[in-house]
């Protein structure tokens, strides 16, 4: 996935919706007061830098935020369970976090 398809197939998800509206894209919006957030995100993959911007933006506000980044990996590698180690290891990591949070709220 590219830059170039984000772009193109962003009018798909938003429609005639402006893509940087905060409704739209949580790189724009203000997650202060936001529940904890969990990122799964491969470090091959073209949104590796908006979540970490998203990332970021949580934890100036205040969330707690947990990111899981795949090395080696491309866009969506979890939907690739059982196949790869990497998949696997990111729905081990998204149980764990359902889990805390369930537990603490």
């Amino acid at each position: 996935m590219t830059r170039r398809h984000i772009a193109a197939w962003s009018r798909y998800y938003a429609g005639k919706s402006d893509v940087a509206d905060p409704a739209i894209s949580p790189v724009h919006t203000d997650p202060t007061g936001f529940p904890p957030l969990l990122l799964i995100v491969g470090d091959q993959e073209v949104m590796l830098d908006d979540s970490l911007r998203v990332e970021a933006k949580a934890r100036d506000a205040g969330v707690d935020v947990e990111v899981c980044i795949g090395r080696g990996m491309q866009h969506d590698f979890p939907l690739t369970l059982p196949w790869l180690e990497e998949s696997r290891e990111a729905w081990d990591v998204a149980v764990a976090f359902i889990d805390r949070c369930a537990r603490s709220g």
